[in-house]
């Protein structure tokens, strides 16, 4: 299972104040230490109030400085752990004033004081004394608490630099690229490292290679493709030459050297006339195939008799993830295709671009891709809309006021699930919108009733104990017969809630929650919900929308031009894979290149791109799809638009 960066969950456990550093004799007599020590088996027995008692029971003028100093850093710290912060900070103070020798000392008070400023919200004044700290005189110990809480400050605070050199510590203990994969702060030491400049990022590289050398050696095939996709390739293969000689007893590192070779020995060679489709045309999938097969086929009917030709390579995948990548290379290497449209499915287009991006190759998917949006690139045109165009398209709809800003997600335990918790986390950081909380299921499943109490705040019964026995009291007076489902009413703290589920999941989660009471919740679903058994559903759980595309912006011009060559009216694999195979044809048609790094640095250049069901928009390095909220109604799916005269929705929300 994967774990994500979670900001605001780790606030709950890492900051504690440190109450022991190294006892230099030299600065404390063996009286003094004798009377600590009792004051710590004491405390560590459980006798809080009688630790305390004897502890400030000792004279400060029988003390010299220092000591005075450990005893007050002491007291802090006891009263820090007893959740009396202001009184701690006061006996922290104190010790500061009174140290003189102890370099270990001083630094323990500096961080003790960091941790209160953090508990107490006070993040600049907390990241003030991190400043302060000197590393070489704090306890091995106190290492990983002292990165932890660095590293958070410094990346809310947008100190890159810092946050990197934190995070690689704490990565420090990784063995594997696997491990990479599962660290569990990956994603935001890939955004801190990003916004470094470019001379930061090759000297933490070189620095801190023997210090972290799996993250290292990650961070550096990272930074070898993000220089090739933006045409430094000079500086590519500086990044890839280093990594061969710093990393080559690394299988992965000799693995990726050796692509990157074969790549860049081979980026001229494309033919901007060939196009590869791979889907499948046997077995049980081979209906949804041909149907992509008709999308471009039919596409292709639209070129004029004056435009060339184009030569579209078909390979069967076999609904198969490891045929479709050697379908890629085969498509690469023998036809030099410019374009490669595929992923049927969304397992299939994963590994289908994981595999086109090797070779620089633009991939048009049918599918939503779920990758961390750091692994993806202007190389990957989702034709569906990304997560990333889902939540970037609500976020920009002028009826997302409407919503609130506070949201709850309920995701599946799988790539999909982990890619939109993945997004909100990013946005909830950078202050976009506030996820107040989170909770999986597992796919397959058919009662939704325990994730959603951990949803809904019901699941923790002891953490609400005295809320509890009021709500026993009052349900108890009135019960009569009726059937009590839960004691305590749902902690709804959100303004609405997402769920990146499949219809059929989604009918049976969202009446689960009027199940336990939480009534009016908006519901909010990707793509998949645009769905005919979400219409035909209709309970009063709340209300439902979707993030997707209006099906009336598809043209009764395009569904007429379809039903007369095809016979048949479009359906969604259809109207996808003509999108796909016209949004590639203008791309191709328009640029001037004869090499693959030509069309490269054209594909970047180019802003915005035109399909049926929608337009496509360069940012950030990534294209975002225009989509809209649809409200699911009986009758159909309504768009929520803002009417320019009133300032307020076209659909009530």
């Amino acid at each position: 299972m994967r774990r994500s960066y979670i900001f605001s969950l780790l606030l709950l456990f890492f900051v504690a104040c440190s109450g022991i550093s190294p006892l230099n004799p030299s600065y404390y007599s063996s009286d003094f230490l004798k009377t600590i020590e009792s004051v710590n088996l004491i405390y560590k027995d459980g006798d809080k109030a009688e630790a305390l008692k004897k502890l400030r029971a000792i004279p400060d003028e029988t003390l010299n400085r220092d000591e005075q100093a450990k005893k007050y850093n002491l007291l802090g710290v006891m009263l820090y752990r007893n959740g009396d912060l202001d009184r701690a900070a006061e006996n922290f103070y104190r010790a500061r004033q009174n140290v003189e020798r102890d370099p270990f000392l001083t630094n323990q008070i500096r961080l003790n004081l960091a941790s209160v400023f953090f508990k107490k919200n006070q993040y600049e004044k907390s990241y003030g004394e991190l400043k302060k700290i000197d590393l070489s005189y704090v306890e091995k110990k106190d290492l990983h608490g002292f990165h932890k809480l660095n590293f958070t400050l410094a990346n809310q605070m947008g100190d890159s630099k810092p946050a990197v050199k934190s995070l690689l510590y704490l990565g420090k203990d990784v063995k594997s690229f696997s491990d990479v994969e599962n660290f569990a702060y990956k994603e935001v030491l890939i955004d801190n490292f990003k916004k470094m400049s470019d001379s930061e990022r090759v000297y933490f590289l070189d620095e801190k290679a023997s210090d972290s050398p799996f993250l290292i050696a990650y961070l550096g095939r990272m930074e070898a493709m993000s220089r090739l996709y933006k045409g430094d390739r000079t500086g590519a293969e500086d990044v890839v030459d280093w990594l061969d000689k710093k990393f080559n007893h690394l299988e992965e590192i000799n693995t990726f050297v050796t692509d990157f070779k074969f790549r860049v020995d081979n980026f001229s060679k494309v033919n901007p006339k060939s196009i590869g489709l791979i889907t499948s045309l046997s077995g049980k999938t081979s209906k949804w195939g041909k149907k992509a097969l008709m999308g471009v086929n039919t596409a292709l009917s639209r070129l004029s008799k004056k435009e060339e030709l184009y030569k579209i390579y078909v390979k069967d995948n076999q609904n198969n993830p490891y045929l479709s990548r050697s379908k890629v290379r085969e498509l690469v290497e023998k036809h030099n295709v410019a374009v490669i449209i595929g992923g049927l499915f969304p397992n299939l287009a994963k590994e289908e671009y994981l595999e086109a991006r090797k070779y620089g190759v633009l991939y048009v998917s049918l599918s939503q891709v779920y990758l961390p949006r750091s692994e993806k690139s202007h190389l990957l045109i989702e034709i569906p809309g990304s997560v990333e165009s889902q939540i970037n398209s609500m976020l920009k709809n002028p009826s997302f006021d409407q919503f609130g800003k506070k949201v709850a997600v309920l995701y599946p335990d799988k790539d999909e699930g982990y890619s939109y918790l993945n997004e909100f986390w990013k946005l909830h950081n950078a202050g976009k919108l506030e996820l107040v909380n989170s909770n999986q299921y597992e796919r397959g499943i058919k009662d939704y009733r325990e994730p959603i109490k951990k949803l809904l705040g019901l699941k923790f019964p002891r953490e609400r104990r005295e809320e509890l026995l009021v709500w026993k009291e009052i349900k108890n007076i009135g019960k009569g017969s009726a059937r009590i489902i839960n004691y305590l009413p749902p902690v709804v703290d959100f303004d609405w809630v997402f769920i990146p589920s499949l219809p059929s999941e989604a009918i049976q989660i969202i009446p689960t929650f009027d199940y336990f009471d939480a009534k009016g919740v908006k519901f909010v679903g990707g793509p998949p919900w645009i769905n005919s058994s979400l219409l035909k559903y209709n309970d009063s759980s709340g209300k439902r929308y979707v993030i997707g595309n209006d099906t009336k912006a598809v043209s009764e011009e395009f569904i007429k031009m379809y039903r007369d060559m095809n016979k048949t009216l479009p359906h969604l694999v259809d109207t996808l894979s003509y999108d796909a195979m016209k949004v590639s044809l203008d791309l191709l048609k328009k640029g001037n290149f004869s090499s693959r790094e030509e069309f490269d640095s054209y594909l970047r250049e180019t802003g915005s791109l035109r399909g049926v069901t929608s337009e496509w928009n360069l940012a950030e390095g990534l294209w975002f799809k225009e989509m809209d909220i649809l409200k699911i109604q009986r009758d159909g799916f309504k768009k929520l638009v803002k009417d320019p005269n009133t300032e307020k929705t076209g659909e009530t929300i």
